[in-house]
Formats: C-alpha cells, structure tokens, sequence
C-alpha cells in the first residue's frame, strides 16, 4: 500500500511527494524507534505513518533493549536482540520450508507417530488444531489469545504508550509529524467470508462470546494510546468495510491484504491525508 498511497498522493496534487515503505519482516513494534534512528531520520521525513496490524502486533510488544537510545542519542542494542531477530527468520524459513517443522508446530507430526495410517487423512480426521482449521484466523487474529484480561490491556496500553512516545521524541525532534494507523484484521473487514472456518476456531478454542467479542480491544488500545499522546489517527475500518462488500481486500486462507485490499487501504490513507490540517501543503 506504500507504493499505492505515493501514486494517489500524486495523481491528487502532490506531484513532489515520495513514500518511503520502511517495513522489515519480522520486526515488531518495539523495533520503530530503533529503524527510525539508524534509517528514518537520515531520509529528512514531513510525515511518519507507524501502521499497527491489529492481528498481532499488539501481543508482540516486548522490546528488543532497554534502552533503544541514551539522552546523547547514542543506539545501544542488547547482545541477544540479533540473536533473537535472527532466531525468529530460522524458524518463519523452516516453517515455510520444512514438513518436519510444520508438524511439530501444529501437531499433525505427533497425530501421525500416534495414529499410524496415511497422515493427511489421519491429521484432518483426528487433530483439528487452529493452524489447520484457519491458517491465518490463528496468526493474524485468535493466535494473540482473548482480550479479556484488565491487567493484559492496561499492561498492552502502557507499552504501546511508551513505544509510540518514544517514536513521537524523536520524529518531532527531527521537525516531522507522526501519524498513527491501526490495520484491521480480516475478521473486523470481512467477518462473513470465512465464517465456517472462524467458527471451527472458535469451537477448537471453546472461546466465549465475551471472548470473541474482546479481539476488538487492539483497536481500542491503539485509539486509547493515540489520544493520551495526543497523535493524529488514521482509521480506516470503515472505509475498508465499505469497500468489502464488493471485493475481497483478504485472501480467505492466508488473511493478508489480497492487491485490492492494498489499493483499498491507499485509498483510505490518501483521503484522509489531503485534509490540510494533517498534512501542510507545500509550495
């Protein structure tokens, strides 16, 4: 959606605009300030846009260090942050690359030494685990567990304050504005088109109503820790639900943006940064 976003913006007037996608995989919130100050600052940014997948970006808010910077601005980085980042990019390629793995992490490798027989069909009849019933309902949404918790969304709230306050420190320090972008989850845009497999889910986990209801609290948290920092927030739930009624902006299995949920998401961004109190138009 970066690259569709820089598009609109131009189309709309604002032909000298670039956007810079500063995404890396596997890093999770706790990591922004840190990319900012080794990569962002250096690009002389207006605007910084940190998107937040409601997923599970807030059940990852450990941090790397403590802390990311000294008053000096001098970077200090724990001796196992890149033993853990690099711990984590083995285990996303053996889950992608290797049957053993995949087995031992959802369980059909022990259904087959327990079960002998052929081990698809003994898998599917005999261990309905999540990641087999909805792959992306459990990594992008009930995998970070129920919201129910006061303790869990007070501790979550405060740790995304503290995250998005030291973003806040040193964007507005380098003359930029930070602007906070919470990306809803397949089940808040399109909670009809994978009902059955959500409902399996749903069953496997033996989640409550109240349960079910409390994977909105992301959404809330986020606004929550906005407001108290006094950030501008670009939510674009609404206008992704508008849209999904007449195309899939998910994919069914995976649960990430499908290429008409990116231009759907730009879309949305590129609205609301045309308003002129949110984005200072230049000569």
């Amino acid at each position: 959606y970066p690259a569709q976003l820089e598009a609109r913006l131009r189309e709309r007037g604002m032909t000298g605009v670039e956007v810079v996608n500063g995404a890396v995989a596997i890093y999770e919130a706790p990591w922004y300030p840190l990319w900012y100050a080794v990569h962002g600052r250096e690009l002389q940014p207006d605007l910084v846009i940190v998107g937040l997948c409601l997923g599970n970006d807030l059940a990852n808010l450990t941090p790397p260090t403590e802390p990311l910077e000294d008053p000096d601005g001098t970077l200090r980085l724990a001796p196992t942050a890149q033993l853990r980042y690099q711990a984590r990019l083995a285990r996303d390629w053996l889950r992608d690359h290797s049957l053993f793995w995949r087995g031992l992490g959802d369980g059909s490798l022990l259904a087959a030494v327990q079960h002998p027989g052929p081990p698809l069909v003994r898998r599917a009849a005999t261990t309905p685990a999540p990641l087999r019933e909805c792959w992306g309902c459990w990594t992008q949404h009930f995998g970070q567990q129920p919201w129910t918790s006061p303790e869990r969304v007070t501790r979550t709230r405060a740790g995304l304050e503290a995250i998005l306050a030291r973003l806040e420190r040193q964007v507005s320090r380098d003359g930029a504005r930070l602007v906070v972008l919470p990306i809803p989850t397949k089940a808040m845009v399109e909670p009809d088109d994978e009902r059955q497999a959500i409902d399996a889910v749903i069953q496997f986990m033996g989640l409550s109503e109240e349960a079910v209801r409390s994977y909105d609290q992301p959404l809330a948290i986020t606004l929550a820790a906005a407001a108290d920092l006094g950030l501008p927030v670009i939510n674009p739930l609404a206008a992704l639900q508008a849209t999904a009624a007449s195309a899939r902006l998910f994919y069914q299995r995976d649960w990430h943006l499908t290429p008409a949920g990116h231009h759907a998401l730009a879309e949305a961004l590129a609205a609301a940064l045309l308003d002129p109190a949110l984005v200072p138009r230049q000569p």
